[in-house]
């Protein structure tokens, strides 16, 4: 499956809070997307062995409900919001061998941002990530995502957190449980 040069959104899943939506994506490609590539809400999406490159508006949006990811690229994707690759908002997130490269956020999380999420990440790569503020990589809002094998390399943000940044607010806590993992030379002012 390959979503080229759309506009606005290349794939958007909705359902309500009674039913879901649950596509299921293997061997795609997203590539020059202008929008979000993936708009998906109250939806069950599963994506296995797929390549997110330069879309803009960022590779994935996914709130309120399962998102499974195995065997992702995330490359050189972008928003002038937050979570160049991933922006999850109160879902449920597990990826395995994920790869990030030079992805970047006008505001948290490079490449991921999450919010009231739990993301579990098994086998993931982060490299050269960028954030204009916090979160070079991953940025966390009430969110505590369980991170094992994961190496985070060059990334960078303006302000905090050059791989990591976490904040909670009164309702909710951030604390990330790294196993295994590997930071190196992230930086952020």
């Amino acid at each position: 499956v390959t979503f080229v040069s759309n506009t606005g959104t290349a794939m958007y899943n909705s359902g309500t809070t009674d039913a879901t939506s649950s596509p299921v994506l293997t061997n795609g490609i997203f590539d020059g997307n202008s929008g979000v590539a993936i708009n998906s809400t109250h939806s069950s999406l599963t994506i296995m062995n797929a390549t997110f490159n330069g879309n803009s508006g960022g590779a994935i949006y996914h709130g309120y409900g399962d998102l499974v990811l195995t065997g992702v690229t995330f490359n050189k994707n972008t928003t002038s919001g937050s979570g160049g690759a991933i922006q999850s908002a109160s879902s449920s997130l597990t990826l395995t061998n994920a790869i990030f490269v030079g992805n970047s956020a006008g505001l948290w999380g490079g490449a991921m941002h999450n919010t009231t999420s739990n993301p579990v990440l098994t086998n993931g790569s982060f490299f050269d990530n960028h954030a204009a503020s916090h979160g070079g990589a991953i940025g966390n809002f009430n969110s505590s995502p369980v991170l094992t094998n994961v190496t985070f390399g060059s990334n960078s943000a303006t302000s905090r957190g050059g791989a990591i940044y976490n904040v909670a607010d009164s309702l909710g806590t951030s604390n990330p449980i790294l196993t295994n993992a590997i930071l190196w030379g992230n930086t952020a002012s």
